[in-house]
């Protein structure tokens, strides 16, 4: 155990600390996360079409795009512990209050609308910031990579255990036969769970810590001003480190979606085979952070440096993809490329964001630092999903869904380009900034 805390910079009481942030980090998503896991029945709760779910899935980026930094400076403002508690609590409460208005009319939409903003305005511009900032403070800035890769990876289990409960839930409560009084059940019993996990900080944050972490705190809250804020706004390698968030979130779309589709498309699978190929990628979200994580700090001199390795990998990958006949004799090969570019993809976005804490960003400004790099990063999700799949569907349309998918992997391979000149300057950024201190693997050599 001492090795491991050693490995990662936890003490025992910060990797306490670390496993209940994490486990609320994604627990406060249960409830939004239904629009994946019960997709179908959750449109037939609220009377809506693939189009009314579209809106409400695009609330995400809309809230992340336009209030992440006039909100997301709150983490620097005021409690973390508190932050984390009010959001938890809205996001639980907001679910059973939608679970009570079903099933609801078409005119009521906006009502759900209502409802889904007012949850993502806490759990996306004001808690993801602060959750984030958290988990940069659970350990020095010299493993901020392995933390990150680690919180993840631990993110990835605990969205496929809801993702299990959910529909074990709905099943049992009678999906089958009556889905929305079976979908009102596993909504109010999701949000209980959500509203439960806000208990888990109160023992990440027990009174002594709290006191701890409120004389730590104090000073620097009070003396947080707009103009600190923008301070946070005018560090370049934020708005760099932002960029390449978003480079690598066009390709985790790709990850998430577009390879299922890509081979039913193009290759002819059924839905259930491709869908078991996707379910192989899937698990890249639990291996591929922890991964990257542990390579940034013990083998590199930090996330940039390995980063910008895996945009080129992505970038090969995808020329590859782009110029490789599209028949059934090179399907292994078609899949096996895509699912290294998604292997890839999910190693980058479990450490995209370790630079703000390996640049030294002051802990006072850390939250608003994120939000800036966090509002960047995330744009691919308010217009990516549309994007690509217009793309496709035109040339589907025409006949012609090959030419579709090589012109979104050549769209992604811009992408992929940008990350690594988005690393290769993190990278100046970071030997510039280190060039006469010794670098962690020196360190860790000495010792």
């Amino acid at each position: 155990m001492k090795r491991f805390m050693d490995r990662y910079g936890f003490t025992r009481q910060s990797l306490i600390q670390f496993l209940l942030i994490t486990a609320n980090a994604e627990l406060i998503y249960m409830f939004w996360n239904l629009r994946t896991s019960l997709t179908t029945p959750l449109m037939g709760v609220y009377s809506v079409d693939t189009a009314g779910l579209g809106i409400i899935a695009g609330l995400q980026g809309f809230v992340m795009l336009f209030l992440t930094i006039p909100l997301g400076w709150a983490g620097d403002k005021f409690s973390t512990r508190n932050i984390m508690l009010v959001s938890s609590v809205v996001s639980g409460g907001v679910g059973i209050m939608l679970t009570l208005l079903v099933p609801i009319s078409p005119e009521g939409f906006w009502i759900v609308i209502a409802g889904y903003g007012f949850m993502l305005v806490f759990t996306e511009a004001i808690y993801k910031t602060t959750n984030l900032k958290a988990i940069s403070l659970v350990t020095d800035d010299t493993h901020q990579a392995a933390a990150f890769g680690l919180f993840e990876m631990g993110r990835g289990i605990i969205t496929f255990l809801e993702g299990v409960v959910s529909i074990w839930l709905f099943s049992v409560f009678g999906g089958a036969t009556d889905a929305v009084p079976a979908m009102r059940w596993t909504m109010a019993i999701c949000s209980c769970i959500t509203l439960a996990s806000a208990l888990l900080l109160l023992v990440a944050f027990p009174p002594a810590e709290k006191e701890k972490q409120a004389s730590a705190e104090k000073q620097d809250r009070e003396s947080f001003s707009f103009k600190d804020l923008l301070t946070a706004l005018k560090i370049p390698f934020v708005w760099v480190t932002g960029i390449s968030v978003a480079c690598a979130y066009a390709m985790f779309i790709m990850a998430a979606t577009l390879v299922n589709t890509y081979m039913v498309d193009v290759f002819g699978l059924s839905a259930i085979v491709a869908g078991s190929l996707g379910l192989i990628i899937s698990l890249a979200r639990i291996i591929a952070p922890v991964t990257s994580g542990q390579l940034a700090d013990r083998k590199f001199k930090s996330s940039a440096h390995l980063n910008m390795i895996l945009f080129a990998i992505m970038a090969g990958v995808l020329a590859i993809e782009l110029v490789l006949p599209k028949n059934n004799s090179l399907l292994v090969f078609a899949f096996a490329f895509a699912a290294l570019a998604a292997f890839s993809c999910y190693m980058i976005r479990g450490i995209y964001f370790s630079p703000i804490g390996e640049g030294g960003v002051p802990p006072r400004i850390r939250a608003s630092a994120l939000a800036a790099a966090t509002t960047i990063g995330y744009t691919p999700s308010l217009y990516g999903t549309w994007w690509f799949g217009s793309i496709i569907d035109q040339h589907k349309k025409a006949g012609d869904a090959v030419g579709g998918y090589n012109i979104v992997w050549a769209i992604l391979l811009v992408y992929a380009i940008g990350g690594v000149a988005c690393c290769w300057w993190l990278k100046r950024h970071w030997d510039k900034q280190h060039e006469e201190q010794p670098s962690k693997k020196d360190i860790a050599e000495a010792a």
